[in-house]
């Protein structure tokens, strides 16, 4: 590719940046705070920050595109256009704090500069690969066999308007018990993915069949709509990286996503399918960052207090973290969940944002060496649990619990070379 054609697709791709924000900032004034502003999503525009907002924004996106071809490339910018932006159009259209705003776009700035371009030697080790698929038949085994005993065939379900009543019942809850709370993560967000994405890199129809009917009957049996998002996002990574330019896929995809949710608002009026990929998708993950700020710059940090020290200090709340902001906000059974800049404030103020950034860089860079298998693979692999650290979870519990590290394992083992071939 020349050097006009580099410049020309670098001009589609500030243009689509552009409409993107406009699209949101249009979707939060026209759809968000009409219809929620009974849930804190007000409008109070403030020229001077939103002409910042602006600046950085544009700043950021510079920064992330130095990375359009990096292994992790999609993740990352699905996850700057789910939450980043979203947090820029708050900052301005409700006026969000200077002190909280620069809390998230500085350290994600510094996460973008430290993300390396390079790749270094890595060594691998003996039949990787035997390894790595080995291991993740077993744990589909295993939690398969699990479900069928727990759950069985007499009480699957594929309603999605009645996956809750199956996992609030007491069969739901025995089949997450004990060690299965972790290792169901596993299985429906990294094993049998990982399955399936071999079966379809080695052109193995029959095990693609077999791994996708599999994914859906754990669907059936867990009633976590991630089962099934999991796969519809394989299928999706699977098809984009036929095409060259996926960044721009990606954001043109995305504001068609929210001009057509847009639409679709303003002609039937229904709230269920906006709110869901506008209002649920953009704003809330932004929108609990700026509530656990708002909450912790009041009260003492935690300091891992819940998890990983506990035996060191001590927890001064009656319920987990989540829960505590729920009842914050009003909604004390609510599980308000967030990701690393919403629990490292948490832990430990800014320095606790900058430690995360300062790991979730390092876990990037680690996968960047994994350069033996297609990103279509590795994005499908890896996207959920490192989606996760940024909207949905706590550091440690990413890494335990929705199977970051288990994943990228899973990458490193399949990654090494066959015996025959020279290790490097």
């Amino acid at each position: 590719m020349n050097f006009h054609q580099i410049e020309k697709y670098l001009l589609i791709d500030i243009i689509g940046a552009i409409l993107f924000k406009i699209v949101l900032d249009c979707s939060y004034i026209s759809f968000v705070e009409p219809m929620y502003d009974y849930k804190g999503f007000y409008l109070d525009f403030d020229l001077i920050k939103y002409t910042l907002g602006w600046m950085v924004y544009l700043l950021l996106f510079m920064l992330l595109y130095r990375h359009k071809n990096h292994l992790l490339s999609m993740t990352l910018f699905i996850s700057f256009l789910i939450l980043i932006v979203p947090t820029i159009t708050l900052f301005s259209l409700r006026n969000e704090s200077y002190g909280d705003f620069y809390a998230i776009v500085l350290p994600y700035a510094l996460m973008l500069l430290g993300i390396a371009t390079q790749r270094v030697r890595i060594y691998y080790l003996p039949y990787g690969k035997q390894i790595a698929i080995g291991i993740a038949m077993l744990m589909v085994g295993i939690v398969f066999f699990h479900y069928l005993r727990i759950v069985g065939f007499d009480h699957i379900n594929f309603d999605l308007s009645k996956v809750y009543e199956l996992r609030g019942s007491d069969i739901g809850k025995a089949s997450e018990a004990g060690i299965y709370g972790y290792l169901n993560s596993w299985v429906t967000k990294v094993f049998n993915i990982f399955l399936i994405a071999i079966a379809l890199l080695r052109r193995k129809y029959f095990l693609v069949f077999l791994f996708v009917s599999i994914q859906i009957l754990l669907f059936g049996f867990s009633g976590h709509k991630s089962v099934l998002f999991s796969l519809v996002l394989l299928v999706g990574l699977f098809f984009v990286d036929k095409i060259k330019h996926q960044t721009t896929v990606i954001l043109y995809g995305s504001i068609a996503l929210v001009a057509l949710a847009l639409l679709y608002f303003q002609l039937l009026g229904e709230l269920m399918l906006p709110s869901i990929l506008i209002r649920r998708a953009f704003f809330v993950p932004a929108d609990l960052n700026y509530i656990y700020f708002d909450f912790f710059s009041s009260t003492d940090f935690i300091y891992w207090s819940h998890s990983i020290l506990k035996n060191i200090f001590t927890y001064p709340y009656e319920t987990m973290p989540v829960y505590v902001i729920g009842d914050f906000l009003g909604y004390p059974e609510m599980a308000a969940n967030t990701g690393i800049f919403g629990t490292g404030y948490m832990h430990f103020g800014i320095l606790g944002i900058l430690l995360y950034l300062f790991v979730a860089t390092l876990l990037i860079n680690l996968v960047q060496q994994l350069h033996t298998l297609p990103y279509w693979v590795i994005n499908a692999v890896v996207l959920m649990p490192f989606i996760s650290i940024f909207l949905s979870a706590d550091l440690p519990t990413a890494l335990l619990t929705h199977g970051l590290f288990v994943s990228i394992i899973l990458l490193y083992l399949y990654s090494s070379p066959h015996q025959k071939e020279r290790y490097s």
